[in-house]
């Protein structure tokens, strides 16, 4: 399950770095938005634990920050509601407000 898991982390995280870099930010964000539709909320969930371990900190968190990726995340998976401050709000989109 671990390499499944992995396997499908560096997939997403491919497709998110292949994103046209000259493209304007709303066209980035319909690709993620695509990549975004296809999780269930528990992946999100697991992925925003992942991008927090050694393995997705270095380059994984900087996408999901930067594309707003888990703002359809249930926060309520966190095992702690302060763990949401270990990324940045930008990550959560428009649907965290404190």
């Amino acid at each position: 399950m671990a390499s499944s898991f992995t396997h499908c982390t560096r997939h997403r995280t491919l497709i998110m770095q292949l994103l046209p870099a000259s493209a304007p930010i709303d066209d980035k964000k319909v690709y993620v938005n695509f990549v975004r539709a296809q999780m269930f909320v528990y992946h999100l969930a697991i992925l925003f634990y992942n991008c927090l371990s050694i393995n997705g900190c270095e380059k994984f968190k900087e996408l999901l920050e930067n594309y707003e990726f888990l703002e359809d995340m249930d926060l309520t998976l966190l095992f702690d509601w302060e763990h949401k401050s270990l990324c940045a709000p930008q990550a959560f989109g428009k649907m965290l407000v404190d």
